[in-house]
């Protein structure tokens, strides 16, 4: 994953405190979410979040979209704050994509499984795409 080094470090204290509260919330209140569980629910390693939290290292794009959702802010809003002001705002202008009937019916069928059986259908799904795929061409 490629790196890219923030243009405006002063508001990423903001986004540390924004994780922290996080954490806190997600612990119950009483005590942090433990950093390793937080790290797995944004998808990063606990060494990447850990580094970021103590200031020793930068956040790139990707964490700061995988953030947004953690912290239930827009991508945009997170991205400003880490100092990325140029891809919020490429973002902001892009239009979302129409969520198709299809994409509606496949969430409503996973919605009730947990995550090891919405990755095996998930799984299913990219591998019969993949065959319809290769069979169009054919």
């Amino acid at each position: 994953m490629a790196k890219t080094k923030t243009q405006s470090p002063s508001d990423l204290p903001a986004l540390r405190a924004m994780i922290t509260a996080r954490m806190l919330e997600r612990g119950g209140g009483a005590m942090q979410q433990r950093l390793v569980d937080a790290a797995k629910e944004i998808g990063v390693s606990h060494t990447a979040l850990s580094r970021f939290l103590s200031g020793d290292s930068d956040i790139s794009v990707e964490m700061c979209i995988r953030l947004a959702n953690y912290l239930d802010h827009s991508v945009p809003d997170v991205l400003t704050l880490a100092g990325f002001t140029d891809v919020a705002t490429i973002i902001k202008g892009s239009k979302p994509r129409p969520i198709t009937s299809h994409a509606l019916e496949l969430q409503r069928i996973i919605q009730p499984l947990n995550d090891s059986q919405r990755s095996a259908v998930l799984g299913v799904a990219r591998n019969t795409a993949n065959v319809l795929r290769a069979t169009k061409t054919k």
